[in-house]
């Protein structure tokens, strides 16, 4: 929630692949490190 701007929602790549097909559009948002995960994970704004 830190990370996006009020009025922006902010998913990650496996939200963005598990909705494949229903119309919602994204942006790539860059990549953000996690705590407690060893590896940086790609982030996606939600169009509309």
């Amino acid at each position: 929630m830190a990370e996006a701007s009020p009025g922006k929602t902010l998913v990650s790549r496996t939200v963005k692949d598990l909705v494949v097909g229903s119309g919602i559009a994204f942006t790539p948002a860059g990549r953000r490190t996690l705590k407690g995960i060893s590896e940086d994970w790609d982030y996606y704004g939600v169009k509309g």
